[in-house]
């Protein structure tokens, strides 16, 4: 009886996934009234684990199956493969097909970067060195804003984690990532703090729904600019300067150039650590993990990978608003 519940509510959940190809209305409605709570449930499960339960399960999954193979437990096999078939579509993708929580990305000149940036470099300037931050402070920011800006209506956060392999991560260029089929986010303790802290707050709001990577980013910006805590306002507004900098710097080098040099020194300091950290993911592993990023983005956002570029004009809307 519980084996066909459990096949009929899967039937259901990919002839609803299927539909909102053609009514992302329909998406809406079902990230809010199924998606969103069988996250939460989610999440709830595998947060009082203290290590990465799916870590756990890049292990251990590949040795049961090999296990079940070999002994002939074909139906083992499909049910994991149900599992993970339903785990996709309720944490990524029916929430991909919601209409587009923004209006169309506009065009901005070379003044509106430098006006961005000279904005993001004033921001820093009127903090003080910013102090370690703690993750839960970063979900906590993040859900607020979720909860209060988006509409979201969720009363669980996920559970942000350590990865077990830091150095792997490393070499991956890693900073943080969505585990779907367990509703976690992991990082990589090797990173610098401000991208560890932007990084977990862009893969909450992927948690909250939020799919495409430069809404995620430009979400996870303003709730970490609209916390209360000078660390989060840091991490935001410096990885706000990389996205904007990168851009004026191919428009105007010298304008960049300017600014760059009235940035405080532990703001340059600490983009050589962000610096630092992304040369040791440049190796064979690196670009491995970037194509494998490509194809995961792909599947929900035809974009893919390029995806994060347009982040850049959302953060200078945002800022000229």
């Amino acid at each position: 009886m519980v084996k066909r519940i459990v096949n009929i509510f899967l039937v259901l959940l990919v002839l609803g996934f299927c539909a909102c190809f053609t009514k992302p209305e329909l998406a809406s409605v079902l990230e809010s009234k199924i998606c969103l709570p069988l996250r939460a449930l989610m999440s709830g499960a595998t947060s009082s684990f203290a290590i990465p339960i799916f870590e756990l399960l890049v292990v251990c999954l590949p040795i049961l199956v090999i296990v079940m193979l070999a002994r002939g437990y074909i139906t083992g096999i499909t049910t994991v493969a149900k599992l993970l078939l339903a785990a996709y579509i309720i944490t990524l993708g029916v929430p991909a097909w919601q209409p587009s929580t923004l209006d169309v990305q506009g065009e901005y000149t070379t003044g509106d970067y430098e006006e961005a940036a000279r904005i993001i470099c004033d921001g820093i300037s009127s903090l003080s060195q910013a102090e370690n931050y703690s993750p839960s402070s970063v979900v906590a920011a993040t859900m607020n804003y979720a909860v209060s800006a988006l509409g979201v209506d969720m009363a669980e956060s996920p559970r942000v984690k350590p990865t077990a392999a830091p150095a792997l991560l490393t070499e991956m260029g890693i900073v943080a990532y969505y585990a779907f089929p367990t509703a976690e986010i992991i990082t990589c303790t090797y990173a610098p703090d401000f991208m560890t802290a932007f990084s977990i707050a862009h893969e909450a709001m992927h948690f909250f729904g939020i799919t495409n990577e430069d809404e995620a980013n430009l979400f996870a910006l303003a709730a970490l600019l609209k916390s209360a805590n000078e660390s989060l306002q840091y991490s935001a507004y410096l990885c706000a300067f990389v996205y904007v900098g990168s851009v004026l710097c191919s428009k105007d080098r010298d304008t960049y150039d300017k600014i760059y040099a009235q940035l405080p020194d532990f703001a340059r300091e600490s983009l050589d650590d962000r610096n630092a950290f992304l040369k040791r993911g440049e190796g064979k592993l690196g670009s491995l993990s970037d194509d494998l990023n490509d194809i995961a983005i792909t599947l929900r956002d035809p974009r893919g990978s390029e995806s994060y570029s347009h982040t850049s004009s959302l953060i200078v809307g945002y800022l000229l608003q």
